[in-house]
């Protein structure tokens, strides 16, 4: 059985990203952004995963997808439950952590950028937990550089 994470993952375009934080920063909440801004303009975007994920490290990469009982579900606070486009699994490309500004860097260096999970490196992009905004704007960014 793979490792259980805490956070949820969509495919945006043809990459997996991975979004990490505290219970309550916003993680669903950011990812439905980003799959609704993307379909909106007409690109492929969809969920995985929300709450748990599943990651395994296979060839070199790390694959992310959802336990059975909650595929195609995303919980959005405030509207509960809802059912979502969705893959089973993904290839992860990006990891969003949602962190205080006070621990997010101004001009990270290139090592803050990256992380590793099951002896993998991935890049990283931390985003503020307080503003929302600026939260898309740097997931956006990060999307670009990949």
């Amino acid at each position: 059985m793979a490792p259980s994470h805490h956070g949820t993952c969509v495919v945006i375009g043809n990459k997996g990203v991975l979004i990490r934080g505290a219970s309550g920063s916003g993680k669903s909440g950011l990812a439905f952004e980003l799959i609704q801004r993307e379909r909106s303009a007409g690109r492929f975007a969809c969920l995985v995963a929300d709450d748990q994920v599943y990651i395994d490290a296979i060839n070199g990469r790390l694959v992310a997808r959802c336990p059975e009982p909650t595929r195609g579900l995303m919980e959005l606070r405030g509207h509960g439950i809802v059912k979502m486009p969705h893959l089973n699994r993904a290839v992860l490309r990006l990891i969003i952590d949602i962190e205080g500004l006070s621990h997010i860097e101004r001009l990270p260096e290139s090592h803050e950028l990256e992380t590793e999970v099951l002896g993998i490196k991935v890049r990283r992009q931390p985003v503020p937990l307080e503003s929302f905004d600026a939260s898309v704007r740097l997931a956006y960014a990060a999307l670009r550089t990949l």
